[in-house]
């Protein structure tokens, strides 16, 4: 039984990676392409953090309207993902906002620089970008890591955040269920997800950094993030907190992030786990539009 379950699961991640593949060069290539000819934009850059790092960032600029009147929206992926995480959401969310998509540093298409990883430097990195492209305010949703950072971003930066909806995020280490600690308690423990793996050695410009890149990911899940319930008691923007009913974090931890939070809002997707981008796109989708137009 656990044999075809693992056979299932790799079977679907290699469905998703080819639906990925095909939306790549179908949407991106093509769609965006055509409405870039006609004055849209499309940018693909890279931002240098220092000496060591290239942040790898895309704005997609393609929906209608005046540009004074356009909501920008950073979408941050999960650990070990990329801007790729996000591939069943950005045709439907870029018909509305000015999308703003980065890898994390380290993953996907960025260099992983000398520094160990956090949730505020990871923070630091979306402002830092933020400033260049010059947008003082912005909505963010983030997935696992790209929640928390976002997280971190909304507390730090309140004035610059007009919306969070974080997607199986957790405000302290300690809201991660204990098969999820143990699985990450040792880099000999860690199952690798396949699919990560292959991303990264197709995107990264350094594949055979993998390990370095699993070590210290690991080290920052074991430890942090690190937030109380009176530092989420101080976060002004409105929050939704997204997650499946069988999350890596607990429903206890999800539920206490929504009460401590002043706006804050938890919905759970009951039969889900932590992979929701993938197994409800429309419904993610849906959720982070719907929960912008409350904001605006």
């Amino acid at each position: 039984m656990a044999a075809l379950k693992s056979m299932a699961i790799f079977c679907i991640g290699i469905g998703y990676f080819i639906y990925y593949l095909g939306w790549r060069w179908f949407y991106l290539r093509v769609v965006v392409r055509n409405k870039t000819a006609r004055g849209k934009v499309h940018t693909k850059a890279y931002l240098a953090l220092d000496a060591t790092t290239q942040l790898y960032y895309e704005v997609i600029d393609i929906c209608q309207g005046p540009e004074n009147n356009k909501e920008t929206l950073v979408l941050l992926h999960g650990g070990l993902t990329s801007i790729t995480a996000w591939f069943s959401q950005l045709p439907f969310l870029a018909r509305r906002y000015r999308v703003i998509c980065l890898d994390l540093r380290g993953q996907g298409r960025s260099t992983l620089g000398d520094l160990p990883f956090s949730y505020r430097l990871f923070s630091t990195d979306v402002f830092r970008l933020m400033d260049q492209l010059q947008i003082q305010r912005f909505h963010i949703a983030g997935w696992s890591d790209g929640g928390n950072t976002g997280l971190i971003a909304a507390l730090d930066h309140p004035e610059r955040i007009k919306s969070l909806v974080t997607v199986g995020s957790n405000y302290h280490y300690s809201g991660l269920k204990k098969t999820v600690k143990k699985d990450i308690s040792t880099v000999e423990t860690f199952s690798h997800p396949i699919m990560a793996r292959l991303l990264y050695s197709i995107e990264s410009s350094h594949p055979a950094r993998w390990p370095e890149l699993v070590k210290r990911t690991l080290a920052l899940w074991r430890d942090y993030p690190r937030l109380n319930e009176s530092d989420l008691q101080k976060v002004e923007t409105p929050t939704l907190n997204v997650m499946g009913e069988y999350d890596m974090v607990s429903r206890a931890h999800a539920e206490n992030m929504s009460e401590y939070l002043p706006m804050g809002k938890l919905k759970i997707i009951s039969g889900r786990g932590h992979s929701l981008l993938f197994t409800e796109p429309k419904l993610i989708s849906k959720m982070i539009s719907d929960f912008i137009l409350e904001n605006n």
